[in-house]
């Protein structure tokens, strides 16, 4: 309840402050005749703001993944692993297979698919990943991950992941996105409705958490 309605607030304030900034800014404009470019870039600026991209963290970079990142994108999954039951793996479980990694960061990187990081530093802290189906008749889907390292959570940065991603789907003449859920992970479950994912099915007893079965659920995107 307490972080729904944070997620709510962080919104509203977003909005507040962003038409805030534009009705004083030109204001100023209107009496001061600043010059037109500086208009331009308050209109940019007031529309990045009000898509969401505005973060908590100054310091993070938003940038397509590229070969060297390799590495660095393990220790980040294998991290996850630790923070959160959500993943695929346990704990100490995956296995270092770098080159089996590097595969899908070049396929991203010379190809069509997409693999999205944010970075604070030279630290990968989060990423999405799209997969376009391998068959001529899968080729207008994709498959989504995402993942974002537990302490950079609530501070947009899905949010900007996702507008990316539909940006990514337009240009790339994609028509669905799909992803798996787990049914307990309300977090995720939020921010996948909120950017335009409903629900398609479940698939019961996916995973085995803690003693305890899991559902997941099947979810999909059209874009056009």
């Amino acid at each position: 309840m307490i972080g729904h309605l944070r997620i709510h607030l962080i919104q509203f304030l977003k909005n507040y402050i962003a038409n805030s900034i534009c009705i004083i800014l030109n204001e100023y404009y209107r009496h001061n005749r600043v010059l037109t470019s500086f208009n331009l870039k308050l209109s940019v600026m007031n529309n990045n703001l009000l898509r969401g991209d505005i973060f908590l963290n100054s310091n993070i970079i938003f940038r397509n993944i590229e070969k060297s990142d390799t590495e660095s994108l393990w220790n980040m999954m294998n991290q996850l692993d630790y923070e959160t039951k959500f993943m695929l793996y346990e704990p100490g479980e995956r296995t270092k297979n770098l080159s089996r990694l590097q595969g899908n960061v070049d396929s991203a990187v010379d190809g069509n698919n997409l693999f999205f990081i944010a970075a604070d530093g030279n630290e990968i802290i989060g990423y999405i990943a799209a997969q376009i189906g391998n068959v001529k008749r899968e080729q207008h889907s994709a498959y989504i991950v995402v993942g974002i390292r537990e302490k950079y959570r609530n501070q947009g940065i899905g949010t900007k992941f996702f507008n990316s991603l539909d940006e990514w789907a337009v240009e790339n003449r994609i028509v669905r996105l799909e992803l798996t859920v787990l049914c307990t992970n309300k977090i995720a479950l939020n921010l996948y409705k909120k950017n335009g994912f409903e629900i398609e099915g479940t698939k019961r007893k996916s995973m085995y958490i803690d003693g305890e079965y899991v559902d997941e659920y099947y979810m999909s995107k059209i874009i056009r």
